[in-house]
């Protein structure tokens, strides 16, 4: 079943149709008026060509009728059809202004990558000496073998074996960040 078949399950016949064939139906329905004015004329008693000339006297301008009708017909869909452009119209206009700022974030995002590359780099570059590290900060554990009442006297601090021996987050590279998240020994 194609898209056409399954609207017009849902929308009255107007919508599915051309343009072409609404004019065209129409025109055949104002013709069958004319026509049946002349037929009535016809076995009033008119001559075929006088019955015919009273029936379009009587029925107006054809064309103006067939300009109302189709006014009637179509109005609708063709308000449609202006709504749909408007909002295509911002649709487009939406995503033109998304794309616009999504380049101005990126144009931002890498203005940031390339000043914290170079304040990686200037940090590398001034290599930390020994004599300006920092002492060890010590961690404090609690030895659960010994009795809770002397809570306070059992937390001892403690200091890494390695702690003087480890090198410093700024000797490793930028991108090598990744291996402080794994276990000493897993390198």
């Amino acid at each position: 079943m194609d898209l056409v078949q399954t609207l017009g399950q849902y929308v009255p016949a107007v919508w599915t149709q051309t343009t072409a064939e609404i004019d065209a139906e129409i025109r055949e329905e104002l013709e069958f008026h004319l026509d049946m004015r002349t037929e009535e004329n016809i076995r009033a008693g008119m001559a075929p060509a006088l019955a015919r000339r009273d029936a379009q006297e009587r029925f107006g301008d054809f064309e103006s009728s067939h300009r109302a009708c189709r006014k009637i017909t179509l109005g609708p869909r063709l308000a449609l059809r202006r709504l749909q452009t408007a909002l295509l119209a911002l649709l487009i206009g939406v995503v033109v202004y998304q794309a616009v700022v999504l380049a101005r974030v990126q144009q931002a995002n890498q203005s940031q990558i390339e000043s914290l590359k170079n304040t990686i780099d200037q940090l590398q570059a001034a290599q930390v000496s020994p004599s300006n590290e920092r002492a060890p900060v010590p961690s404090w554990h609690w030895d659960p073998g010994l009795p809770t009442e002397s809570l306070t006297s059992t937390l001892v601090p403690t200091v890494p074996e390695d702690w003087g021996t480890a090198p410093g987050v700024l000797d490793r590279p930028w991108c090598d960040w990744q291996a402080l998240d794994e276990p000493p020994g897993e390198h």
